[in-house]
């Protein structure tokens, strides 16, 4: 029950954001390692929010895998996530 109240909220949160603000939201998590459930729920939310938007997240997300590896930013189109160089 938790779990969808605080995906929810996330989700709700995440949807009146600029693209360019989740992308930003996105790059702050960028090689944090401390970890918990509301985090799982956050960033769930967060890929959630792109693809609902569209955009192709493939370069950070494989199946049930997130990385925050790299930063990020919208491709040319503005329908693709990819990596900074």
């Amino acid at each position: 029950m938790q779990q969808n109240i605080q995906q929810t909220e996330f989700a709700r949160r995440f949807v009146d954001e600029p693209t360019t603000d989740l992308v930003a939201i996105f790059n702050k998590q960028v090689n944090s390692t401390g970890w918990t459930a509301i985090r799982a729920f956050h960033d769930w939310a967060l890929i959630s929010e792109f693809q609902r938007r569209g955009i192709d997240v493939s370069v950070v997300c494989k199946g049930n895998i997130i990385t925050f590896s790299h930063r990020v930013k919208l491709n040319q189109a503005g329908n693709q996530l990819v990596f900074l160089s």
